[in-house]
């Protein structure tokens, strides 16, 4: 069997199972009644959503990651006070640890790390056309729109406040994408989640970039190559060889224009594909990169090797042997 059959067959055995995709659905259905109950009138709850986890062809049986997105009618970030209470009564509910974030609340219930993220609800806003376009979808170009109507002037904070608002999208652009490209996508998960450990306080937007350089290494190879699993592995890893010449985005959701000069102008550059307003390569996570190819190099050669040897056991035994303490 071939290098390419093995990490395929490796990254198909990392999907969830229907017993796991059956604990988050009672899990999150739970937490929505109990917020739903509680909160909707006196927070304006338009909604309760689903991103990561459940609904996304990418999770890893070993990693859930497990979002929510709680929808808020009429008010606008930031939602501090609405997030500390949310907290503490899943806390008590729940009986489990909890802590707040910038935009919600990380909970752990039956093992599950949930995520739940507070957003400005955009769905009545009418300010662009919608024909055709999914629920998310709309929520996603109205948010957009409101940005690009009322930003100017407003420094990156602002625009941040909205983040959450924009990413229900991610699902759609998952979905939009080929096995293929699914399969890669795992590995590369299973390699950085390997390399950086996994926590409660993990960081969730390095992972997301790892994502979506996946994603980009598996449409390069559909495209130029043969949908070799071992050759998408190869453009992947070679994507940090030179970070700072790094240039992808996407305008599945938004124009290019969409995205301030200053922003799109920037290197490296890693546009969000659902918030054109968003560097993900901006600042410090730049040399988080630069670290990065040195770990990817090694793997890039032991797969190397592998390839020649014709032999391969595992993802592990492409890691390198010392663990990764700067991620």
């Amino acid at each position: 069997m071939s290098i390419s059959k093995k990490l395929r067959e490796f990254s198909d055995a990392l999907i969830l199972d229907e017993e796991t995709t059956l604990q988050i659905i009672d899990v999150t259905s739970r937490i929505k009644k109990e917020i739903m109950d509680s909160f909707r009138r006196r927070y304006l709850i338009d909604r309760i959503s689903h991103g990561g986890g459940l609904h996304r062809k990418t999770s890893l049986s070993n990693f859930l990651e497990v979002n929510m997105y709680v929808y808020i009618n009429e008010r606008f970030p930031p939602y501090h006070d609405i997030i500390d209470e949310l907290c503490s009564f899943l806390q008590t509910s729940f009986k489990n640890r909890c802590k707040t974030s910038r935009h919600g609340v990380l909970v752990e219930v039956s093992g599950l790390k949930i995520s739940l993220l507070i957003a400005r609800n955009f769905l009545h806003e009418k300010l662009t056309n919608h024909d055709g376009k999914s629920q998310c979808e709309i929520q996603n170009a109205e948010g957009i729109a409101f940005l690009i109507q009322n930003m100017c002037g407003k420094t990156t904070p602002f625009v941040e406040l909205f983040g959450p608002s924009l990413q229900e999208t991610y699902v759609e652009f998952d979905r939009c994408h080929s096995e293929f490209t699914h399969a890669l996508i795992r590995l590369a998960k299973y390699w950085f989640l390997k390399l950086s450990g996994v926590g409660l306080e993990f960081n969730s937007t390095l992972l997301y970039i790892i994502e979506l350089l996946a994603v980009r290494a598996a449409e390069r190879e559909e495209k130029y190559g043969n949908r070799d699993m071992c050759n998408a592995l190869f453009r992947f890893l070679s994507l940090f060889e030179l970070p700072h010449e790094v240039d992808i985005f996407w305008t599945r959701f938004y124009d290019y224009e969409d995205s301030p000069y200053s922003v799109r102008n920037e290197r490296p550059l890693l546009l969000d594909p659902c918030n054109p307003f968003v560097n993900l390569l901006s600042g410090e996570i730049a040399q988080r990169m630069s670290d990065l190819w040195f770990v990817a190099a090694s793997t890039y050669s032991r797969l190397t090797n592998a390839q020649k040897a014709g032999t391969f056991g595992n993802m592990d035994f492409l890691l390198p042997e010392t663990p990764c303490t700067f991620l």
